[in-house]
């Protein structure tokens, strides 16, 4: 139901007295959000919207932050944080996006506790993909980038990945076979770095051996790969 849930109420030496007073709204059955003010007496007001919805596309829920005056730290005024979720299945189609983004480098060190995203590696990750698959076929085209968090992190970005793979099971001759293959390009904004596409292919094949007592399996496969400019760090 629509209402006011429990608030709290905290102190630490950085924020000050902390009020959060949470909101829960019902929209839809199949849609709703929080939001919730957080009042910090050093610093202001902190807002959070967290809306969430399902649809005949799938499943998803985002989180925005946003602070529009920071007492504590007025070199910041206007931080936001954004991140989307979607999953989803249709028909043969599978979709998933983890999108999120930040005002700033120091924007976690400012706010700790924030719900905004997937983090590694002193990076914010932004990623879709979209997947066909069927009975011998499954594939998928990815889109992946990150954003960084410290002036200094060079990142690799990779726009975009092609994935397919080939299945055969049980074949003429009783062996299965499958090919795997992949196209990716990673990009780069330092100059200093290259760019480099990489092309992976490989055929394989497997002879299943199986006994009451023992299950085994022999496999043998051609590894094909080829790349432009090569990346080390990749």
């Amino acid at each position: 139901m629509t209402g006011f849930l429990y608030p709290s109420i905290t102190w630490n030496d950085t924020d000050g007295v902390e009020l959060k007073t949470p909101f829960y709204w019902n929209i839809h059955p199949q849609a709703d959000m929080l939001i919730t003010p957080t009042y910090m007496s050093n610093r202001g007001l902190f807002m959070s919207l967290e809306p969430r919805y399902l649809t005949q596309y799938g499943q998803g829920n985002m989180v925005l932050e946003y602070m529009g005056k920071d007492n504590l730290y007025p070199e910041y005024n206007k931080s936001w944080g954004f991140n989307w979720r979607h999953s989803g299945i249709q028909n043969h189609w599978l979709y998933d996006i983890d999108f999120s983004k930040v005002s700033d480098y120091s924007y976690f060190n400012r706010f700790t506790d924030s719900r905004v995203g997937s983090r590694e590696d002193n990076t914010l990750l932004q990623t879709g993909q979209v997947s066909y698959r069927d009975t011998n076929w499954d594939t998928t085209l990815t889109v992946r980038s990150f954003q960084p968090l410290s002036p200094n992190t060079s990142v690799y970005k990779l726009l975009p990945q092609l994935a397919a793979t080939y299945y055969r099971p049980q074949t003429g001759y009783g062996f299965d076979f499958h090919m795997p293959a992949q196209i990716s390009k990673f990009a780069t904004d330092n100059d200093n770095k290259p760019d480099s596409v990489r092309l992976n292919i490989e055929p394989t094949i497997i002879v299943p051996y199986n006994l009451p007592w023992l299950s085994a399996s022999a496999e043998g496969k051609v590894f094909t790969p080829i790349t432009t400019n090569p990346i080390s760090t990749v």
